[in-house]
């Protein structure tokens, strides 16, 4: 299966590789690069009601580095001044 580069770098996923991995219009998929140079495409599985993944962002390790999430804020932000 081949598929032709667009001006801005865009494909399109043959009609056997979308059917293969359940991809439809709207979802996401994720890009890897493999052993040799090889690309991987995969479609992203939603991951049940976002309301679950409320305030997980407090256990992440970065924000050990920090006092509090208002200072990991602004470091990931590029803003290291103070209010």
């Amino acid at each position: 299966m081949k598929s032709r580069v667009t001006r801005k770098f865009q494909v399109t996923i043959p009609k056997e590789v979308r059917e293969a991995l359940g991809i439809n219009v709207g979802d996401t998929v994720l890009w890897e690069i493999g052993e040799g140079g090889v690309a991987i495409l995969r479609k992203v599985e939603a991951k049940g009601n976002p309301e679950e993944f409320r305030g997980a962002w407090k256990e992440h390790p970065l924000l050990k580095r920090f006092k509090n999430s208002v200072e990991a804020t602004r470091w990931l932000r590029g803003h290291e001044d103070s209010d």
